[in-house]
């Protein structure tokens, strides 16, 4: 895997932690560079198959390891539960690390995220009033048939806000330590 890859997705996971947003052209990066390293993994051990056969199975993983991711996020971010980079982000993931480590990564990043919002409501005194906060949503959702947003910035603010990329980037991280 590129360093410059891990270095793009580096910088997307702080942007998120300082900013809570992943700039776009940050994203486009990491898209092309995935894409690159996708299609050079399969032309590498490509053995007899061909030059252009093994790029285009290459891309191929790629794409649909970022449909795959998209379309499971999708939902949450039309509930605005969370934010349109962190889908991308966790798309890119899924797309530059393949099915099995792709998913493994998004996994883990989501449960890192989970025990990171858990700690920061625990922090916070806040766990009761997030929790009847969701029964609530829930509630409204059913009886009014009408999707609104969970999160509203200029309603809740950032205090509860969790960096979804950087959780993404550091299961990435641990996925390719584990995995090798």
């Amino acid at each position: 895997m590129s360093y410059a890859l891990y270095g793009m997705m580096a910088y997307c996971a702080f942007m998120d932690i300082r900013y809570y947003r992943i700039p776009n052209r940050a994203l486009e990066a990491v898209a092309a560079a995935g894409l690159a390293v996708s299609a050079e993994a399969c032309v590498s051990g490509a053995g007899s198959v061909g030059f252009w056969a093994a790029a285009a199975e290459g891309v191929v993983v790629f794409i649909m390891g970022l449909v795959l991711a998209a379309a499971a996020g999708f939902p949450f971010f039309l509930l605005r539960m969370v934010g349109a980079g962190d889908i991308k982000f966790m798309a890119l993931v899924a797309g530059c690390f393949g099915l099995e480590r792709g998913f493994w990564s998004v996994v883990i990043g989501l449960c890192l995220g989970a025990v990171l919002a858990l700690g920061k409501m625990l922090r916070e005194g806040s766990v009761c009033q997030r929790f009847l906060y969701l029964t609530a949503y829930i509630r409204r959702l059913i009886q009014s048939k009408e999707i609104e947003a969970y999160y509203c910035p200029e309603r809740d603010g950032y205090k509860c806000v969790i960096p979804l990329g950087a959780c993404f980037f550091a299961g990435t991280l641990i996925t390719v330590m584990w995995k090798g």
